[in-house]
């Protein structure tokens, strides 16, 4: 007989492992840095591509929840090609808006700026391998924050509050969360990032489609990195 477990605590197993480790690991990844440089990448690749596959695998086996529940649809379903575009440069714009000027503004008010270890003191100086690192950065942090910050979250969110109260929470919720696994950045970056989890959050409860905000966390991420 095979191993079934309810929807809801499907979701929430499988969106924990990352969320637990966004909020932890800001105390070890300078020290394995330190270490080993090959520590550091291990782990970087464990905590964001291997983790986050294996938590899907066992959502779709155990919970019955497949990709296309969480976001992952048909770009052209339910709406157009061209309109389809056009929200995706409305979100990419969104990510900027609401995450550079706040984080910029929140740094001079509070007099805060990034430590020495960061995402952006480990990246390669210039060439082929800065622009490699830079698209791994993007591309890791676009799906699965996008997947576990938003898109699972959402699912869950669905499934427990009623319609009235749904949006609200789940946007309060997943940005005071989304602030908190960047704490290791200094608390101007806790207060961008969580301003741009709140306003991303209502926009996919509107469009409930993860591709745009994907690519766009994704664009974004990538221009800041190279």
């Amino acid at each position: 007989m095979e191993l079934r477990i309810d929807r809801r605590t499907a979701i929430l197993a499988a969106a924990f492992p990352t969320i637990a480790l966004g909020l932890v690991n800001g105390y070890y990844k300078e020290l394995l840095y330190t270490i080993s440089p090959l520590a550091f990448w291990t782990s970087d690749f464990l905590n964001h591509v291997l983790i986050p596959i294996a938590s899907l695998y066992f959502l779709a086996r155990l919970g019955g929840i497949y990709p296309r529940e969480y976001g992952f649809r048909n770009p052209s379903t339910n709406t157009s090609w061209l309109k389809f575009v056009g929200i995706t440069v409305f979100i990419c714009c969104a990510f900027w808006l609401f995450y550079i000027p706040p984080t910029w503004i929140a740094g001079r008010i509070l007099d805060s700026t990034l430590p020495d270890f960061t995402y952006y003191s480990i990246m390669p100086k210039s060439g082929v391998s800065r622009f490699a690192v830079a698209v791994y950065f993007a591309i890791t942090a676009g799906f699965v924050e996008e997947t576990m910050f938003r898109a699972l979250p959402w699912l869950y969110f669905c499934q427990v509050f009623p319609q009235s109260r749904r949006i609200f929470l789940y946007a309060i919720t997943t940005a005071i969360v989304f602030g908190f696994i960047h704490w290791e950045n200094n608390v101007h970056e806790v207060i961008g990032t969580a301003i741009l989890g709140f306003f991303i959050a209502i926009f996919y409860a509107k469009f409930q489609n993860i591709w745009p905000f994907v690519i766009g966390h994704s664009l974004n991420g990538l221009v800041i990195f190279t």
